[in-house]
């Protein structure tokens, strides 16, 4: 754990400047989603890769339960790298529902004034502005979506950062995948290992 958290302190992304940046910012994530197989210490590093490699305010990370498919609040963080509390989770439900449906990243550079949320209530609760919201996908199903956004900034966003996080996003589906599956074996494995040993002292 304390190698990992070496890891990030050193391979931080520095805010995006230019265009030739974002394919650096690339190059680090591989590396950095290599660097763990925690799976709740790699849900908060790609959150927090995602949110300082755009310049973003907030970023929420949302899977898909197995069992419902509905999407859950996995992760939420903000600039500074705190995690955000339950009333903090203030984001448009229609954006993220739309971009798991269709499978497709959505990029609004201000959702108070395009017309594809006119009708979208939280919109204006939220006084939402810049948006931009991708999915994970593994083998061409939708496990969850990276959201994040700007309530000050219109245009924060442009078009090469919404390429960068779908890039992005799929090699955190893998990682993220990789982690949950070393995680159950792990559990198979301890479990395996109290049966036997429940088994050596009944006989």
């Amino acid at each position: 754990r304390l190698a990992a958290m070496r890891v990030r302190r050193s391979m931080t992304i520095d805010p995006i400047s230019n265009p030739h940046d974002h394919s650096v910012a690339l190059m680090h994530v591989s590396r950095l989603l290599n660097s763990t197989l925690d799976p709740d210490q790699l849900l908060e590093l790609v959150m927090d890769i995602a949110i300082e490699a755009l310049d973003a305010e907030r970023g929420f990370l949302m899977l898909t339960r197995p069992e419902t498919s509905e999407l859950s609040f996995t992760v939420a963080r903000n600039f500074d790298r705190k995690t955000l509390v339950k009333p903090e989770f203030a984001i448009s439900r229609s954006v993220v529902t739309q971009v798991a449906r269709d499978g497709e990243p959505l990029l609004t550079n201000n959702a108070l004034m395009d017309p594809r949320f006119q009708s979208q209530q939280s919109i204006v609760d939220y006084k939402l502005r810049s948006i931009l919201c991708v999915p994970l996908t593994v083998k061409e199903e939708v496990t969850g979506v990276i959201y994040v956004d700007n309530r000050i900034r219109v245009g924060a966003f442009e078009e090469r950062d919404r390429d960068f996080l779908v890039s992005f996003a799929h090699m955190a589906a893998v990682a993220i995948e990789n982690a949950r599956l070393f995680q159950r074996v792990q559990t198979n494995l301890a479990e395996a290992k109290r049966l036997k040993a429940l088994m050596d002292n009944v006989f």
